[in-house]
């Protein structure tokens, strides 16, 4: 077997010797020692075994020509989304290239809901923001590749829907479609470790990974994280993401605020409750992130003061922001692509501060 026809088992990006700092690079040593067909690149190799995570340079065009080309080919659709994310991780225009394929909508990380939460409610909200975008999708189902939680009902479904075809995890990046697999794997076959590198940054994924599964030997195929430039965890270093990506069960946060409050969400975003009467608002963002509450006309100077101090991640210093007015008639929530969400429940105006191109959004209530 020629090497430039060896793929990465971890990432499926074609292996080579000559650059280290090239997608797929191996030591020509290690080579040698390897099955051919259980090579993990350097990359992949310090990511599964010392938690070195390294970014590599791929367009983000790149990556969805070749989500594109394959998914036009006879097969069933996986579309993996973060169930806490949805805003940013939905692809509302994926169903213009699946070649009328078959499509199941999966949410995942559904354990980072507060366990009150009905799993009813957030799947019936799920199917409702998929009709408004025009779907028609076989179903939808939520799970946890962490926990493992419904995993074999997800398998039951694909192979309900999948008519003896091979089938595609397509979703953007940090959705969690690599831990999706490697938690069918755990689940199904003898394996005992993640085949399929998993990591917090963006693009760990480099191309398709085929993966034998079914007993027809028809393949589940892990796609590459599409880019969505307008998320912001695309736009941080592996330091600040380890902060951003929750872990583990939100805690709702609560700040009882009068008009001219301002809430610091980290270093990454700013909350200020401009105008109404006093009441409560409630931060869902990962534990990790601080939040620091100030008066409206100080929040200036605190930020020139305290940014990469107090005020962080970011940990390399300022940031620019760009500015959205809202006003609130009813209670909605107030998205931040990619970090969080505030929910409000009363007539208010707000002003949200954040890194430029990231999409404030204003949804009706899930919580």
């Amino acid at each position: 077997m020629l090497l430039e026809e060896i793929r990465c088992i971890g990432c499926g990006a074609l292996l080579q010797t000559k650059d280290p700092k090239k997608p797929g690079f191996i030591k020509e040593e290690v080579l040698e020692k390897r099955d051919l067909n259980d090579c993990l690149c350097l990359r992949c190799h310090n990511i599964q075994n010392y938690n070195k995570n390294a970014k590599v340079d791929v367009e983000a065009n790149e990556y969805f020509e070749i989500v594109k080309n394959l998914i036009k080919k006879d097969c069933l659709i996986v579309n993996v989304v973060d169930v806490f994310d949805f805003n940013s991780t939905f692809i509302p225009f994926l169903n213009q290239y699946t070649n009328k394929n078959d499509l199941l909508i999966v949410g995942n990380k559904i354990d980072l809901y507060p366990k009150s939460i009905k799993h009813k409610k957030i799947t019936d909200w799920m199917r409702l923001q998929i009709n408004k975008a025009g779907f028609k999708i076989k179903d939808c189902i939520l799970v946890s590749g962490k926990t493992g939680y419904n995993i074999e009902q997800l398998v039951r479904l694909i192979e309900k829907y999948r008519n003896k075809k091979d089938v595609y995890i397509v979703g953007t990046s940090n959705v969690g479609k690599s831990s999706i697999i490697n938690a069918i794997l755990r689940k199904y076959t003898d394996l005992q470790r993640d085949l399929v590198t998993t990591s917090v940054v963006p693009g760990t994924t480099l191309n398709a990974i085929r993966i034998p599964f079914f007993q027809d030997h028809k393949a589940i195929i892990d796609t590459p994280g599409l880019i969505n430039p307008s998320q912001m965890t695309n736009m941080l270093s592996v330091e600040d993401l380890k902060y951003v990506l929750p872990k583990k069960e939100i805690k709702a946060r609560i700040y009882q605020l009068d008009a001219n409050q301002t809430v610091f969400i980290g270093g990454l975003a700013s909350f200020s409750f401009v105008e109404g009467e006093h009441q409560p608002f409630v931060f869902y963002f990962s534990d990790q992130l601080k939040l620091h509450r100030t008066k409206y006309e100080n929040k200036d100077s605190l930020y020139e003061r305290q940014a990469g101090k107090l005020l962080v991640p970011p940990f390399d210093g300022k940031i620019d922001f760009e500015h959205t007015s809202i006003t609130i008639t009813e209670p909605k929530e107030i998205v931040i692509s990619g970090l969080g969400f505030i929910v409000c429940k009363k007539p208010c105006k707000l002003e949200i501060a954040t890194l430029k191109k990231v999409k404030v959004i204003v949804r009706d209530c899930l919580i």
